[in-house]
């Protein structure tokens, strides 16, 4: 199959199956053979890319190693020595860097949630005993990577950030690239936010061995040990998260390494064909997306040929947006006070304009305008209390703007928007509902089940 019919495959199928893929590139044989994004999307928007940032994180610390200031079996309390509680336990004093980074600590579960909210989580981290041995029990644990930030920051004086683009970013042309902090440290497992096509680069470097553009970056030691099967995860349910763990990697089944993120996110290296994966996405159902990945990867030739703009119109439309008719609206040039709701708005009014219609949110004496020019996307920015979805539970920074393309429509007497996001990869609907002088909105966050909500007012004067 030729490549822009099996890109166009790829993104049919991910839509037809509950799941949308937003941004796509594809190195092959070394070659960028394509890189682009379904409208309003680009593939060089900067998203929350989510559990993608943990092999980010990695490759900092192997930089770190590299410099000779870690090593992988350097002991955690030796790197924190002040932190170490008085009865450590002896489960933690064993704990060293490599268990850190391939999820092998020995604790039962993930331990952010109870690291992230005190004063000192390092201090924290260290106080938590380990159920089983370090090196003996695999569990997903994204408290174990935000310990593999502090390590280096605490060993280099840099955030990982600083020191990926200092050592690495500069020379692969990753800009604009930004990590949320916590404590003075990166979030270090979530938090980074990336583009697709730099996210490719990533993948890229490993698969060349950490050599880019003729020069080396990264070990080639620390490229192979981080994507070997370090962890037996064989118990960890679907068939690609059972089939190894590296350092901040999984093992594909049907061959390669990756990087991934909740809802989709995916930075796949398939060294068999010399090929790699980057995507920008929002699914609830990963192996089925990592199953449409690689019936992709199988449909291409052998040796594709980079493809030009062919897929412009196919992209352009592919999510098309909504048209809209302000008269149809049977609210327009009403408000409403809005009763008290998780996002801090205290009304909202609806507007007539020109090409469609407005709904302006007010919150904190700021407007929050969501336009509804019909069939285009309109650039927005939403500012409030969580109104940017997200696992809010793995980050303290929980209140962040939502940038976002906006569309509208209307269903029966019901005014809906939806709002594409920009610095996240998910998808946000607020539906109007007015029944006499009361007003019902209902907002729904995609695959983020968390930031469901629904809102309640009564009727004001419009001004």
């Amino acid at each position: 199959m030729n490549t822009a019919c099996a890109i166009k495959e790829l993104f049919t199928s991910l839509r037809n199956g509950d799941k949308e893929l937003h941004a796509l590139t594809v190195y092959c044989g070394g070659k960028k053979i394509f890189s682009g994004a379904a409208k309003p999307y680009t593939e060089y928007q900067k998203n929350h890319v989510y559990s993608l940032s943990k092999s980010f994180c990695s490759t900092a610390v192997g930089l770190a190693c590299d410099m000779g200031y870690l090593s992988l079996d350097d002991k955690i309390i030796d790197i924190f020595p002040e932190k170490v509680p008085e009865n450590v336990s002896e489960n933690t004093k064993k704990m060293t860097l490599r268990h850190v980074l391939s999820m092998n600590t020995g604790h039962d579960g993930c331990v952010m949630t109870r690291i992230l909210p005190t004063d000192d989580p390092v201090a924290a981290f260290l106080s938590l005993p380990p159920e089983h041995e370090p090196g003996t029990h695999f569990a997903y644990n994204t408290g174990a990577t935000y310990i593999a930030s502090a390590c280096v920051t605490k060993k280099t004086g840099l955030t990982v950030l600083d020191l990926l683009e200092r050592r690495l970013f500069c020379h692969m042309d990753i800009c604009g690239s930004e990590w949320f902090s916590a404590h003075g440290f990166s979030e270090g497992g979530v938090g980074f936010n990336v583009c697709c096509d730099d996210a490719a680069k990533l993948g890229l470097l490993y698969l060349n061995g950490g050599i880019w553009n003729g020069k080396r970056l990264l070990s080639e030691e620390y490229v192979q040990t981080a994507q070997t099967a370090i962890s037996d995860n064989s118990g960890n349910g679907n068939p690609d998260w059972c089939a190894g763990y590296g350092l901040q990697f999984w093992r594909n089944y049907r061959g390669g390494f990756r990087g991934d993120g909740a809802f989709g996110q995916a930075c796949i290296v398939y060294p068999e064909k010399n090929i790699v994966i980057a995507a920008i996405a929002e699914c609830g159902d990963m192996q089925s997306e990592m199953d449409c990945f690689f019936d992709f990867i199988n449909a291409l030739d052998n040796d594709p040929a980079p493809i030009g703009n062919e897929l412009d119109s196919f992209l352009e439309e592919f999510y098309g947006a909504d048209k809209i008719n302000a008269d149809d609206v049977k609210f327009v040039g009403k408000a409403f006070a809005l009763d008290e709701n998780p996002c801090g708005f205290s009304s909202v009014r609806f507007d007539k304009t020109p090409c469609g219609i407005n709904a302006v949110l007010t919150s904190c004496e700021r407007a929050n305008v969501m336009e509804g020019v019909s069939g285009e996307w309109t650039y927005g920015v939403m500012r409030g209390a969580f109104v940017m979805p997200t696992l809010d539970d793995l980050t303290l920074n929980r209140n962040r703007d939502l940038e976002y393309f906006s569309c509208a429509r209307t269903e029966g007497d019901a005014l809906i928007f939806t709002l594409r996001g920009i610095n996240c990869p998910h998808k946000i609907t607020y539906k109007f509902e007015v029944d006499g002088e009361n007003i019902k909105i209902s907002r729904i966050a995609g695959k983020c089940g968390g930031y469901h909500a629904e809102f309640t007012g009564k009727e004001i004067e419009y001004e």
